[in-house]
Order: structure tokens, then C-alpha cells, then sequence
């Protein structure tokens, strides 16, 4: 080729930057508008109450086997560990700072951290096109479920266990033990929900043995990290006990709600359908599907589904790995680059809407006064000391915060320290199911605080001689006739 020829030649286009508002700009909106909901939000968690009065017993020297012994009359509970003493220890420090509102820095904090791993583990090195539906299905679902309980740390951990599972089966790339293990020692003192490091692991150990057999020395890394992880969960009051101790929870809670299978035509659920939906379509694209893939897949839907409570870590730990899927099976689509300063755009769009949200707390109330009795809790306080409340299930918190302190209840969260027959028998008592008379006179209560439109309201006055006390949000207190 001659100099003229050179010189003649055409110059290689170059690539073009999407016209418009770049994607990304556009999801870092998304993500502070919500971050912003959350921060406005009000408290929605009733255990965070007794969580606060658990963190004050231990900053006042009591060990987490000995706290919320004179919290309740229930006869013949189970030997009980707190296994969430740091988060309670944080809440309580919260409190003492800035009373309730300091709980909604929390909440929206710890729910930008969750967000912003979901973002580097689903969005980096992706077409943010391609990747924005699973992530803002994360970012939905975040910003509806975050609360104000020692559950946000299991978030964090579930984003991160995302990256974990899709860089270990893809890449066989592990964290490092000294990264992970010490992580791990702190979740399983804050949160139940740490038995998912482990399990992440497991499923990342089968996954390389089904795709590159049993001698791959990622799978065989996996497996001993899992296995490590598993044994410093010990590391915890509780002890051993700490690695059982979800088990135990999860056949105390038959009767709770959140911990019922999940449904698909309810809010979350319709989401999780969506984004099976997508895993399926992103199947029958471009590529061979993995059988490591399906493994992880599949395993991460079947725990979502068996109850609410794991629905949404469930789907941020998928949503990393729906997002490779996609890229591997359209690998041509949404490729035009954008602009170098719109990912810091987006980051820094997200953090100032946080910001504002944060900016409006001190000014809005926090304690959800339309939803629950607490006038009638303070009532309590007012009665001669010692008071012993029938009380409904989710209101255990309330009472000991707001009922004086002597007042003592039928049952509070603390669900594995009364055990599944306990919880059955007291919640069948407010239905008038089974033995209830007897279990009505064996916890001999001086006070009821029950929902307004339970059968034993009705018949505990109509019948026994109770006499109403007052009303509030559909609650009503009741008083024994040889009480106060």
C-alpha cells in the first residue's frame, strides 16, 4: 500500500454514545428515589422495641443468656441465648443518640449498602440496559421489605453472596478466608440469617462438581470454606446451639406470617414470578445453559418460596446471576457505550435523593400511631405495677416499652424461647380453639390487649366479666374484674 493509499483510508468508525439521558443516570435515580421512601418511612418492625430494651439489659451488664428473664408469666419456657446481642447493642446505642428517628438512618443506610453491592455485583461490567430490570427488581423489593431489624445485616450478606455464587461457579474465584470467615463471625451475632454464608458455599462446591467434576480444586476450596464457616457461626453465646438455633425458629413459627409460603398473587410474589419469567427467557437465548446454573437457580427459588421472610434474600441473591445469564445469552444487546461520567453521575444522583430523604426525619414522626394501640399501652403504665398482659402477639414489644416497667406479657418475639406448642396454644387462646379455658386460667392475666374483633374479646366481657378499658386502631384493653 502506497503513503497516498494510506492517507486515502477510511478512519475505523467510532463507537457512538447513546443519545439521551444515559441508562445509568436514569437507574441512579431510581435507586435514590427509593433509598428516599425508605428513609421517610415509618417504623413497620414491632419487635424493635424489645430488641431496644434487650441492647439496654446488656449495656447494663447483662449477658445475652440472662436478658428479658422478667420480660413475660408464660410458665415453663425454653432455655433462650440471644443470638442478635450485636444488633441489639447497636439499636440501643441508636436510641440513646437520637431516640427513634435514629432508626430511620439506620434502616436507610443499611439498605444504600445493600443496594450498592447489588449494583457491583449485577450492573458492573454489564450494559446497564441489559441488567436494569433484575437490579430494579432488587431495588423494588429493598425498598419495600426494609425495616428496622437486626434482619438488614442478612440483606447486606445475601447482595454480597450473590457476586459470591456467580464469580465462584463462573470463575471459580472465592473471597478470602480471612475476609470471610471474620464476616461471618459478626453476622452470626447480629442476624439467624448468617447459615446462609455456608449454604452459598455448599451450593458453589456442587455446582463446580457438576460442571467440572469432583477432583476441580474450586469446589473442593468451596467446600472447606463453607465448612469454616459453618464452625465460627459458634463463635456466639450461644455456642454451638448458634448453628441450630434457625432450625429451632423456623418450628416455633408455623403460626406466624411471615414465615408462611409465600403466595404469587400477593405484592413481592408477583415480582419473584417476573423475574422466573426472565430466567426463562434468558434460558432460551444464546448459549448453553449450565447445569451449575440451574442448580443455583432453582435451589435460590425454592427458598424464596417457602416463606416470606426469605423471599426477598432469596431473589438478591439471584439477581446477580439472572444478570450474567442475560449478558451470556444476548451478548449483542444494549452494547452502545455511554458517557464515562454517567456511572458517577448515577452514584451521585442516588446518594443526594438519599440525602434529602434523611434531611426530612427529624421532622416527621416515626412510631406508627395510626397502626397500633400505643395510648392503650401507656394506659397500662398508669395501673399499680406488676400487671400481667393477655396481650396480641405482635403488641409484646409495645407493651414492655410503653405498659411501665414491671408489666410483664403473655408472649413477645423471642418465638424459640416459648417453643411451637406454647405459641400454638396461645394463639388458638384469642380464637377460643382447643383447651382454651384452661389455658386462659392457667396464665391467670390481669389485662387483656387484644385486636378489637378477636372471639376472646367478646367473650372475655360478655362472659367473665371484663370490663373494656378503651379502643384504638381495632384494638381494645381489657381489664379482669379482680383487677385494677
Amino acid at each position: 500500500m502506497t503513503a497516498i493509499d494510506t492517507a486515502e483510508a477510511p478512519a475505523p468508525p467510532r463507537a457512538s454514545v447513546r443519545p439521551g439521558l444515559p441508562f445509568a443516570v436514569i437507574l441512579g435515580a431510581i435507586t435514590g428515589l427509593a433509598l428516599m421512601l425508605v428513609a421517610k418511612g415509618s417504623f413497620r418492625d414491632v419487635d424493635v422495641y424489645w430488641h431496644v430494651l434487650a441492647g439496654r439489659e446488656l449495656a447494663s451488664g447483662s449477658s445475652p443468656a440472662g436478658i428479658g428473664d422478667g420480660w413475660s408469666f408464660a410458665p415453663d419456657p425454653l432455655p433462650w441465648v440471644s443470638t442478635q446481642w450485636l444488633g441489639e447493642l447497636l439499636f440501643h446505642g441508636l436510641y440513646e443518640v437520637g431516640g427513634w428517628a435514629a432508626f430511620a438512618a439506620y434502616r436507610t443506610l443499611s439498605a444504600a449498602l445493600v443496594l450498592a453491592i447489588l449494583a457491583a455485583t449485577t450492573l458492573r461490567h454489564r450494559p446497564p440496559v441489559l441488567a436494569a430490570f433484575p437490579y430494579v427488581v432488587g431495588v423494588v423489593a429493598v425498598a419495600a421489605y426494609a425495616q428496622e431489624r437486626t434482619q438488614q445485616a442478612t440483606y447486606v450478606g445475601a447482595a454480597a453472596l450473590g457476586g459470591v455464587i456467580v464469580t465462584g461457579l463462573v470463575r471459580g474465584r472465592l473471597p478470602r478466608w480471612w475476609v470471610l470467615l471474620p464476616l461471618t463471625v459478626v453476622w452470626a451475632n447480629w442476624h439467624g440469617g448468617w447459615i446462609l454464608a455456608p449454604a452459598a458455599l455448599a451450593l458453589v462446591a456442587l455446582g463446580r462438581w457438576l460442571d467440572h467434576g469432583l477432583r476441580d480444586r474450586s469446589a473442593l476450596r468451596a467446600l472447606g470454606l463453607s465448612v469454616a464457616a459453618l464452625a465460627v457461626g459458634a463463635l456466639s453465646p450461644a455456642g454451638p446451639s448458634n448453628i441450630t438455633a434457625v432450625l429451632r425458629f423456623a418450628r416455633a413459627t408455623d403460626v406466624i406470617s411471615e414465615w408462611e409460603a409465600v403466595t404469587p398473587t400477593e405484592d413481592i410474589g408477583i415480582l419473584s414470578l417476573l423475574l422466573w419469567v426472565v430466567v426463562l427467557v434468558a434460558w432460551s437465548g444464546h448459549g448453553r445453559v449450565p447445569r451449575s446454573e440451574v442448580l443455583a437457580t432453582v435451589s435460590l427459588f425454592v427458598f424464596g418460596w417457602m416463606a416470606w421472610r426469605n423471599l426477598v434474600v432469596a431473589m438478591l441473591m439471584l439477581i446477580p446471576l439472572i444478570a450474567h445469564r442475560m449478558d451470556q445469552a444476548y451478548p449483542r444487546f444494549g452494547r452502545r457505550p455511554e458517557p464515562a461520567w454517567s456511572a458517577r453521575a448515577g452514584i451521585a444522583l442516588a446518594a443526594v435523593l438519599a440525602a434529602l430523604g434523611l434531611a426530612t426525619v427529624p421532622g416527621q414522626p416515626q412510631l406508627p400511631t395510626t397502626t397500633y394501640p400505643y395510648d392503650l399501652a401507656g394506659r397500662i403504665a398508669e395501673l399499680p405495677a406488676g400487671q400481667r398482659v393477655l396481650n396480641d402477639y405482635n403488641l409484646a414489644g409495645i407493651v414492655l416499652s410503653f405498659g411501665g416497667g414491671a408489666t410483664r406479657v403473655g408472649i413477645d418475639g423471642r418465638t424459640d424461647r416459648y417453643g411451637a406448642q406454647y405459641i400454638q396454644d396461645y394463639t388458638d387462646l384469642a380464637l377460643l380453639k382447643g383447651p382454651w379455658e384452661s389455658m386462659l386460667d392457667r396464665l391467670d392475666p390481669t389485662v387483656a390487649l387484644l385486636k378489637q374483633d378477636a372471639p376472646l374479646a367478646h367473650v372475655l366481657v360478655a362472659e367473665r366479666g371484663w370490663s373494656q378499658q378503651g379502643a384504638e386502631n381495632g384494638y381494645v384493653l381489657l381489664s379482669a374484674p379482680t383487677g385494677p
